[in-house]
């Protein structure tokens, strides 16, 4: 039976979207009946046990029955097009469950990961704001007002007339970093729709952490989706033609469809595109160790699962250092602040 390159309704989009705990709950109460022998209808019921998802529930078990497939019932209750997206690829190797628990662990993963940098980022960010009223009230009151006490005390200070400059130069440039921050959020989020991806692989590889966050992440969605595709019994060319088609994770579709090509001219990616794609050289060299297409979708699911570890341990790494680097930025930016005041005023005592 020839393999059903077509992804029904991947291509549906959505003007809604669940609230994200909303989404974790309904898919840890899933997971939890699954795992416990229910089928996914009788799941569906028991879940309507909790008044916060009997409606969710509800309308699930209609469309099920109506004949619909699990990734349309996510999209229709509003889920993040990245969650649905993934289950419309995984689910075709006949193992729903499986999948169902995997893009759990993909959002519980991705919500800690929020919750920790909120945490993380509330109290600097409040700290920076306190900082910058500070700096204002010292330009603008406290350091005239020290300039006039030299005036009247006929005495001139060059620390005071440097700090007073370099004051200045400290707080627009702390004005303009928060504002170019505040804006580059939005029009990055524009950008990322309208580049063409190869412009925006060019313009990540110029941003090093960043750069390795996205080979990891690329990676770790390239392998475990593609080992999906392979259970199916599908050949690696056949597995790829399905990501290149899918259009919900562009990122993965250029990929897929770079390697096709190279498959295509019998190049070996590893060689051909280890600098040009953003995937790790490793997850590329599976291809070369072996051309059975069971061994391929083993070493794939291994890659991702220990991909996975890595990618955890390096995010919480980047999280737990955003207060130390804030607060020690903080304490120097508060020291000169200090000095600016002291060394002027300790001269004008000696002059006195």
């Amino acid at each position: 039976m020839p393999l059903d390159l077509s992804i029904k309704h991947l291509f549906l989009k959505q003007n809604r979207e669940l609230n994200p705990k909303t989404q974790q709950l309904y898919l840890d109460r899933l997971v939890y009946f699954l795992q416990n022998g229910y089928t996914l209808l009788h799941a569906l019921d028991r879940m309507s046990w909790d008044k916060r998802l009997q409606p969710l529930a509800r309308q699930s078990k209609q469309l099920l029955q109506e004949g619909a497939a699990f990734d349309y019932v996510l999209q229709d209750l509003g889920f993040k097009q990245r969650l649905y997206s993934f289950i419309a690829v995984t689910q075709m190797n006949g193992d729903l469950q499986r999948s169902i628990s995997q893009c759990q662990t993909l959002l519980k993963n991705e919500m800690g990961h929020i919750r920790t940098f909120k945490n993380q980022i509330r109290y600097p960010i409040c700290l920076l704001f306190l900082f910058l009223l500070v700096l204002y009230a010292v330009r603008s009151y406290i350091y005239p007002s020290f300039q006039q006490l030299f005036i009247s005390a006929s005495s001139t200070s060059p620390l005071l007339s440097f700090s007073m400059t370099i004051f200045d130069v400290l707080f627009t440039g702390s004005l303009f970093l928060v504002g170019v921050i505040v804006c580059f959020i939005p029009i990055g989020f524009q950008l990322s729709k309208r580049l063409p991806i190869h412009q925006i692989l060019r313009i990540q590889s110029l941003l090093p952490i960043y750069s390795r966050f996205v080979k990891m992440k690329n990676s770790f969605y390239f392998s475990l989706l593609l080992s999906s595709l392979l259970k199916t019994g599908a050949s690696i060319k056949e597995a790829l033609t399905i990501l290149s088609k899918q259009q919900d994770m562009p990122f993965l579709s250029y990929h897929a469809l770079q390697m096709l090509g190279t498959f295509k001219k019998g190049d070996h990616p590893p060689e051909t595109f280890s600098s040009g794609l953003a995937i790790e050289e490793e997850c590329l060299a599976i291809f070369q160790l072996d051309a059975n297409t069971r061994k391929v979708e083993k070493d794939l699911l291994v890659y991702a699962e220990l991909l996975n570890n890595r990618l955890q341990s390096f995010v919480s790494t980047l999280l737990k250092l955003i207060q130390p680097i804030f607060f020690s930025a903080l304490a120097i930016f508060i020291l000169f602040v200090y000095l600016s005041f002291m060394v002027p005023m300790f001269d004008l005592m000696k002059n006195i």
